[in-house]
């Protein structure tokens, strides 16, 4: 599937692709993670680099199942005890299919929830030649058929919805260079922790410990 050339044939013909106005499907408060009221998600900028272009890069969307006509990038919510890089992984593949490593920690966006979002240099995409995908874990009431796409990042620009413009920008921030460097770890790297919760006793015992070990960064999470 390229990004001019999208398959408009739907795989599941006996699954009605949505056109809003759907309900959500019911959680129980058991299976919904939340820091300070507010429920944790995690998320990818799925990306790829154009080939036989000079580092042009295009992004892979999603339509939203309720909202047809805007766009978005792959993100749900941590199941208990999952670690936040796992959760954008799983999500980016229940989304739309896409599988990659992670990359850069491209920061935290929040407005009613509050979510995690990496980069992730796009490897493979399940059924690739089909614009349509079956997301067997939306959390809307339906099919779970929603359409994906490869965008420019113009292109993706008027199209996606909320804080996805946002999201891009934070993304296209970090340099191609920077997108395609591997992670070392070597001795003298430093490890990085995100405390997600634990309350202030918590914090101050492990930021004492850190303190006399090396290097705090600065975070704005």
């Amino acid at each position: 599937m390229t990004s001019a050339e999208p398959t408009s044939r739907s795989p599941y013909p006996n699954a009605a692709v949505p056109t809003g106005g759907l309900k959500k499907k019911a959680k129980t408060d058991e299976v919904i993670v939340k820091l300070n009221g507010k429920k944790l998600r995690a998320g990818t900028v799925p990306w790829r680099l154009v080939e036989g272009s000079e580092g042009k890069i295009e992004v892979f969307l999603i339509e939203g199942i309720n909202t047809p006509g805007f766009w978005t990038f792959p993100a749900g919510s941590l199941d208990p005890g999952e670690e936040v890089s796992l959760c954008a992984s799983r999500e980016t593949y229940e989304e739309c299919g896409a599988i990659g490593p992670l990359g850069r920690f491209l920061g935290v966006f929040e407005d009613k929830n509050r979510t995690y979002l990496f980069s992730m240099r796009v490897t493979r995409v399940e059924d690739e030649a089909e614009e349509f995908w079956h997301d067997p874990h939306s959390s809307y009431e339906g099919s779970g058929v929603r359409r994906r796409r490869w965008f420019t990042s113009d292109t993706a620009r008027s199209v996606l919805k909320k804080d996805g413009p946002a999201m891009l920008d934070a993304f296209l921030a970090v340099s191609v260079h920077q997108l395609l460097e591997r992670r070392r770890m070597s001795p003298r790297s430093h490890l990085q922790v995100l405390i997600l919760g634990g309350g202030d006793d918590l914090f101050s015992s492990i930021h004492g410990h850190c303190a006399g070990r090396g290097e705090i960064l600065p975070a704005s999470l």
